[in-house]
């Protein structure tokens, strides 16, 4: 996983604030994953569909973790059941459902 201040600077201008942290992962010079921490939110996890199950989200979950003082929360719509597939083998329990309404 790359990460790049320029494209991350892209993505606090155009897409999120400038207190987030933005990480992205790029892989043969294009953008294939991202995610947003705010405080201790992780309110974007996303991974191009086909550059899933490669190990892009794990290793974006992991530097969520490692940047984490002390812990973060997530959330996923009931109806997307790849991502709390996902969050659930990286140890992250479903507490509430929800289908975003």
């Amino acid at each position: 996983m790359i990460t790049d201040d320029e494209t991350r600077d892209y993505f606090g201008r155009v897409v999120g604030d400038r207190l987030s942290a933005w990480w992205v992962a790029r892989a043969e010079d294009e953008i294939v994953g991202y995610m947003l921490i705010h405080g201790e939110d992780l309110d974007h996890l996303y991974v191009r569909p086909c550059w899933q199950r490669r190990g892009i989200g794990s290793s974006l979950l992991a530097k969520a973790k490692a940047l984490s003082q002390r812990r973060f929360e997530l959330w996923t719509f009931q109806r997307s059941g790849n991502a709390r597939a996902f969050y659930e083998a990286q140890g992250f329990p479903p507490i509430d459902c929800t289908d975003g309404g």
